[in-house]
């Protein structure tokens, strides 16, 4: 009890209590929870290491003049700190909180750093005010799918760091404010996360951290987020649906090699550079579900190329003022599984479905290709729709492959249409289109001739 008093007094006075873990039993290093309390209200300025916190932290209103730091050690009580201000830099480095935190509305003048520090409970900082940074690279939240993290309505002035954080339970992140960079780079997530409203001025990144990629074995919803830098998901892997409906990015937009196992949503998003699901010498993104980009506008280029669709995925209404590519990267051509729909897209720069393969329906009804259009070798194994589409540049079929009918009824061709080498199997219908060349033949260097196949019982609708 002796040492005990020691440790009172030396928290009034403001002193570095350290122990150590390695030497001193557990009962040596018990600290009740209200003393702590009771110095910070005080104006005191507490640092502990080692230490062992029992019972309780009320820290409700508390007006917290100085640094309040703990180095290792454990918090085994609930800590409540409701409303708390907090004046100073504020540290849990390491410290394992057995209980329920929580920090709803409480305002940190300065940073506070939680790196390596593992709430087993349920954790809240929802209508928090941080005015500094935030690192905490390595903590982990909760205990298991029980234990929920809130960042509702949070407001991190600078920049928030989770770099290789895990949340066990539900993440709630709807409407955090985040004024730089947000770095969640080999964070996991096991239950379903929502950022739904989250507004982040800089960079928003979830990108490996060495060997470790991202990972959500959960739901994931990014509806009607903000971002004002880059947004790169590079090689993250989302085990259930995701969606990024209506969010906005400022930046470039990675989702290189993204393994999408369930449905993918970016139904109404805006991203005002570069939309990019491939790199060279990178692997390329995979759809497992349903892959629905209704509406999405590019300000730059789009690349999908060696991208590969198992599901339905529908770009009706798309607006991409660059380039729109699917072609092959390295080894990997682009694979369309489903259904395709283009209905209504509209291309300012080249489009490109080189090599493509298209097993489903395609449709790319009313669309607009502003730029070259570019669909050689590519194969359709079902049934074709070009039906009113516009081509302002050349549109290349040469050596494409159409197993079913083939439809550019009402289509124009402002440029000439080349068609060499290509194979129909089924119907080619050209009703009303308008053309200026449409060539079937091509002249090779060799002399030899390349010309368009068409198989037996072939037809040709030109009225």
């Amino acid at each position: 009890m002796a040492g005990n008093v020691k440790v009172y007094k030396k928290l009034l006075r403001s002193e570095p209590v350290h122990f150590d873990a390695k030497k001193q039993t557990e009962k040596e290093r018990e600290v009740p929870a209200e003393w702590v309390a009771k110095a910070l209200r005080a104006g005191r300025r507490v640092e502990l290491k080692d230490a062992i916190l029992t019972g309780p932290l009320n820290l409700q209103s508390a007006h917290v003049e100085q640094e309040f730091i703990l180095l290792g050690g454990e918090v085994r009580g609930p800590v409540s700190a409701f409303y708390a201000r907090f004046a100073r830099w504020v540290m849990f480095h390491d410290v394992d909180f057995h209980d329920e935190v929580s920090f709803k509305g409480a305002r940190f003048a300065a940073e506070l750093n939680c790196a390596g520090t593992h709430f087993l409970k349920s954790v809240t900082f929802e209508d928090s005010i941080i005015e500094g940074s935030f690192p905490s690279s390595g903590a982990q939240f909760g205990s298991s799918e029980k234990d929920p993290v809130g960042f509702n309505n949070c407001e991190i002035r600078c920049d928030a760091t989770f770099v290789l954080a895990v949340f066990h339970g539900p993440a709630q992140f709807l409407d955090l404010t985040v004024g730089k960079q947000a770095n969640f780079n080999g964070a996991r997530f096991e239950g379903e996360t929502a950022f739904g409203g989250a507004e982040i001025g800089g960079n928003f990144f979830f990108r490996p951290q060495g060997e470790q990629r991202v990972e959500f074995g959960g739901e994931a919803r990014f509806h009607g987020v903000k971002v004002g830098g880059q947004a790169d998901f590079r090689g993250a892997r989302f085990k259930q649906e995701v969606s990024f409906q209506g969010a906005t990015v400022e930046g470039e937009a990675g989702f290189v090699g993204v393994e999408f196992q369930k449905a993918a949503s970016f139904q109404r998003a805006e991203f005002k550079a570069g939309l990019y699901f491939s790199q060279p010498q990178s692997s390329p993104a995979t759809f497992g579900g349903e892959a629905q980009f209704h509406g999405v506008k590019v300000g730059g280029q789009a690349n999908f190329s060696g991208a590969r669709f198992d599901q339905k995925v529908a770009f009706e209404g798309a607006e991409i003022g660059g380039d729109f590519f699917f072609r092959p990267e390295g080894k990997h051509r682009v694979e369309f599984g489903g259904e395709a729909r283009f209905h209504g897209v509209k291309v300012g720069g080249q489009a490109s479905f080189r090599e493509a393969q298209f097993e489903q329906r395609a449709f790319f009804e009313g669309a607009v290709f502003v730029g070259g259009s570019f669909f050689r070798e590519v194969e359709f194994s079902a049934p074709a729709s070009f039906v009113n589409a516009r081509f302002q540049l050349a549109a290349e079929f040469q050596g494409a492959q159409f197993q079913g009918p083939a439809d550019f009824d009402y289509a124009r061709f402002e440029q000439e249409v080349h068609f060499a080498g290509a194979k129909f199997g089924g119907q080619l219908k050209l009703r009303d289109a308008r053309m200026t060349t449409l060539s079937f033949l091509e002249e090779q260097e060799e002399k030899k001739k390349k010309v368009a196949v068409f198989h037996p019982g072939f037809k040709v609708d030109l009225l």
